[in-house]
């Protein structure tokens, strides 16, 4: 891919002799991640096929694996799958070196999966995180849980913003690209609470029109049950 690549190491101000690079790509190679896609793919279609999976919506067949880049998620709904989890791994760690960090892996136990069954050594967790999502076995709590923290976010930001010297149009253009931004991948995933959205409106309000039409914002979203803190 590259002709005569080098590379040099540099340790205490001392830069050594040229290293030829007879394998791997340089790093920010726009070729990385589809090269990393590439060698990932045999590992998520082999799950793919052999794990029952879960039914989505309407689809016609059952999804097994959940994949961006490294962070991957599979469904596993019998002992059986775990066991074709491992062949599968072991294939594929056997024929690329690449290796499971077991200590970056979780388990979420949904209905009624039994947590005495163990899964490779990975522990069992109330809570997970899959793509910035808080995931727990109720939507209701892992929503209230994931909208508090994205509610306490865009309230902090704008009162941290807040004394910056900026025009209506410059604040309403903040809003839009700064503060509103990091709601709507939540958004499709989770419903937001009533009072999260109500607290996000009146942080939004307090920061356009500069504390006229409401006080600073300064307690973080509560769950379901709370009082919320009146602003």
């Amino acid at each position: 891919m590259y002709t005569n690549a080098t590379s040099v190491v540099h340790i205490n101000g001392h830069i050594s002799g040229p290293i030829l690079v007879q394998s791997s790509i340089r790093q920010g190679c726009p070729l990385s991640m589809a090269l990393f896609v590439l060698c990932l793919n045999p590992l998520l279609y082999r799950l793919d096929q052999t794990l029952n999976g879960l039914r989505i919506h309407q689809r016609q067949r059952q999804s097994a694996v959940i994949a961006y880049a490294d962070d991957i998620t599979l469904l596993i709904t019998t002992p059986e799958d775990i066991d074709a989890v491992k062949d599968a791994l072991q294939c594929y760690e056997k024929a690329t070196g690449a290796i499971l960090n077991i200590r970056k892996s979780q388990a979420l136990a949904v209905g009624a999966w039994d947590t005495t069954i163990p899964v490779m050594d990975i522990s069992y967790n109330d809570e997970i995180t899959v793509l910035s999502f808080k995931i727990q076995k109720s939507i209701a709590r892992a929503a209230s849980a994931s909208w508090a923290r994205i509610t306490h976010m865009v309230r902090t930001q704008a009162r941290d913003t807040y004394s910056r010297d900026l025009g209506l149009s410059q604040r309403i253009q903040y809003v839009h690209v700064y503060l509103l931004a990091r709601l709507w991948h939540t958004a499709q995933i989770y419903p937001a609470p009533t009072e999260c959205v109500r607290q996000i409106v009146a942080a939004v309000a307090w920061f356009i029109w500069q504390g006229q039409s409401s006080e600073c914002p300064s307690q973080p979203c509560r769950r379901r049950g709370g009082r919320g803190d009146g602003i």
